[in-house]
């Protein structure tokens, strides 16, 4: 499992996916060119094939949420999630869409002067990827040991 998961990429993924809330809850913009350096030095501190893949699938999963109004810096930040944080970033995406459509009456109070009033109702997805990708870091190393004293509790038993 720890080949899965660096904790120094976790951080940065969260760290930039917060400036990306703060421009996305200001103008409704963010930086694509940003992001994909971002994900390149995301890369760089860890990079394995399973987060290429995590960030891949979740890039199309946010997509597929969202058709008609998932912008490309959206998805290129929930590909951002998947590099990541690897695996775990399914579990930052399932949180992300749940806060995004419990909160979707909010969504123009998320805004300020600076967003344009057409683009009020959309939803300020770079501050859902941070929250999500922040309370996944916080609870990963939970599930890690409780997958590992299961799989100690299995392996006790399947040998007596």
């Amino acid at each position: 499992m720890a080949h899965l998961w660096s904790y120094s990429a976790a951080w940065l993924t969260v760290g930039f996916l917060s400036l990306c809330a703060i421009t996305d809850v200001l103008y409704r913009r963010v930086s694509e060119t940003a992001i994909c350096c971002f994900a390149l030095a995301v890369m760089f501190v860890h990079f394995s094939w399973v987060a290429v893949v995590s960030g891949l699938l979740c890039a199309v999963l946010w997509w597929v949420s969202d058709r008609r109004n998932a912008a490309l810096g959206d998805i290129e930040m929930a590909a951002l999630t998947g590099l990541g944080l690897g695996p775990f970033s399914l579990i930052a995406i399932a949180t992300s869409c749940a806060l995004a459509l419990l909160t979707r009456p909010w969504w123009p109070r998320l805004s300020s002067r600076m967003t344009p009033p057409e683009e009020r109702h959309l939803a300020p997805s770079g501050l859902y990827l941070a929250v999500g990708a922040l309370l996944t870091i916080l609870i990963v190393p939970w599930l890690v040991a409780g997958f590992q004293e299961y799989t100690a509790f299995v392996a006790i038993h399947v040998a007596q």
